[in-house]
This record gives C-alpha cells, sequence and structure tokens, in this order.
C-alpha cells in the first residue's frame, strides 16, 4: 500500500482504486482512501450531499480536520 502526503483531508476521484494511505502529517492523522471512500460512495454519487464537489472539482476537501462522518477511518499519528 502507497502513502501519498496531502495537506488536508483529500478524497480525490483519480485515487480511487490505487490502494492508498493518505498521510496528513501536519494535522497529525491518517486514512486508508479506497476503504473510506467505499463505505461512504452514496455521498458522492447523485443526489448525495458531496456530489457537487465530486462532480465538480473531482473531489471532496476539508481543510481543518476532517468531517465526523470519516472518523472511524481515521487513525491518528
Amino acid at each position: 500500500m502507497e502513502n501519498k502526503i496531502e495537506k488536508n483531508f483529500l478524497l480525490k476521484q483519480d485515487y480511487v482504486g490505487k490502494g492508498l494511505t493518505i498521510l496528513v502529517k501536519h494535522q497529525g492523522f491518517k486514512y486508508n482512501h479506497d476503504d473510506l471512500y467505499n463505505d461512504q460512495k452514496e455521498r458522492f454519487m447523485k443526489g448525495g450531499s458531496a456530489f457537487k464537489s465530486w462532480d465538480t472539482y473531482r473531489c471532496y476537501t476539508k481543510t481543518s480536520s476532517f468531517p465526523n462522518w470519516a472518523s472511524e477511518f481515521i487513525e491518528l499519528i
């Protein structure tokens, strides 16, 4: 599994299926991108709460910390 360092929480269409662990070092957490996306993918489908961002920008991001709905996939480092 490859690590990818990011500045903040990020789910990205280009990362789906790549088996990446996302490290957000300066905020002190990491997560498995595919596990999180697969569990929450209904949010990104048409009608979901994150569809507009996912469809327009091909990603979902949160600049401070991580969304509450992702907490079960977050590991503090």
